[in-house]
């Protein structure tokens, strides 16, 4: 997935994380960690990468956390936070 988004040079876009729990049988955080262990090291494109929390939000802040941790390029920024931009004052640009 990582070498197919690579190619792609897509500068935004989605990761729904309710399929990803879905696909892998774990919990949201679980999950994350797993997938973000594997991805992560093989992205490395700039772009603004937007995770569907749904109700998960406390775990996966708790997983975005730990890529950060691991992995320097990984970075989260509320001002992209989709919850908490009011509406008409979205900036969407990376």
């Amino acid at each position: 997935m990582a070498l197919q988004l690579n190619d792609l040079a897509w500068n935004q876009w989605w990761l729904d994380v309710g399929t990803l729990t879905s696909v892998v049988g774990f919990s949201a955080d679980r999950a994350l960690l797993l997938w973000g262990e594997r991805f992560w090291p093989r992205y490395r494109c700039d772009a603004l990468v937007y995770l569907d929390v749904g109700g998960r939000r406390r775990l996966v802040y708790q997983a975005v956390r730990r890529w950060e941790r691991d992995f320097a390029h990984v970075r989260f920024a509320t001002e992209h936070d989709l919850d908490v931009v009011s509406p008409g004052n979205e900036d969407m640009g990376p």
